[in-house]
């Protein structure tokens, strides 16, 4: 009976944990992004209309505009990689991480729409770093494996300089959304190299452990280690 009822009570504080956690995430960090609730469903799949329907619109800068317009480029070198890394490698990693990227780019196309801009239909300034690691890639199944790791590496580093630079809510909500993607984006593509018995001499350390790379409840994790790097930013 005593053992029935440590499980119990442990199966209890999980759950109390992960509703808490789902919760947070969701009202955003501290409450600055108006107390608004979302549904699991809504963060995970990028829905950012839903999730930014409630907060104005504010001036742009240029530096806001400029954001939004290299954003949406840059998840499109993403996806565009990754689909291409699927259909020379067939790796599922690719495959699902490319579904992905579409989503951010939604997401950011959102934004772009709401404040009028025109979307990038191409690479831009990103044509060249596109053609750099198009020639890494084309090496084998395990540098293409740490160009998406070093993708991903990127599009956190550029994401935390979004957010620095601006004030609006809006777009802390959907950048802080796809940053947090990331982080299970970079999870992937290590689990990735580990299951095809290899490994990555890329420091990532900053962004995740070893013992990162495995850990379940994904939802949990990504607002753990984004609330850390947050307290960094702010």
């Amino acid at each position: 009976m005593k053992t029935n009822n440590i499980l119990v009570a442990g199966l209890a504080t999980t759950v109390i944990l992960s509703l808490w956690m789902t919760s947070i995430y969701a009202y955003g960090w501290e409450g600055k992004w108006k107390g608004q609730r979302f549904t699991q469903e809504q963060t995970q799949d990028h829905k950012s209309w839903d999730m930014i329907a409630d907060i104005p619109a504010s001036d742009l800068s240029d530096k806001e505009k400029e954001i939004l317009l290299y954003g949406y480029s840059e998840e499109m070198v993403a996806r565009d990689a990754y689909n291409y890394f699927y259909g020379v490698y067939g790796e599922e990693t690719f495959k699902k991480i490319a579904e992905s990227e579409q989503k951010h780019m939604d997401a950011v196309e959102v934004l772009i729409d709401r404040y009028d801009l025109v979307k990038p239909t191409w690479y831009g300034d990103l044509q060249s770093t596109f053609d750099e690691l198009k020639a890494k890639w084309e090496q084998g199944l395990e540098d293409a494996l740490y160009v998406g790791l070093q993708i991903e590496i990127l599009d956190i580093e550029d994401i935390e300089d979004a957010i620095k630079n601006t004030d609006n809510d809006d777009f802390k909500v959907v950048f802080t959304n796809i940053w947090g993607a990331s982080y299970n984006h970079m999870r992937a593509f290590l689990k990735a190299l580990d299951n095809n018995n290899m490994e990555t001499d890329i420091d990532y350390s900053e962004f995740l452990s070893k013992d990162d790379i495995s850990v379940k409840w994904p939802l949990g994790y990504k607002f753990n280690t984004i609330k850390l790097r947050l307290n960094d930013i702010f």
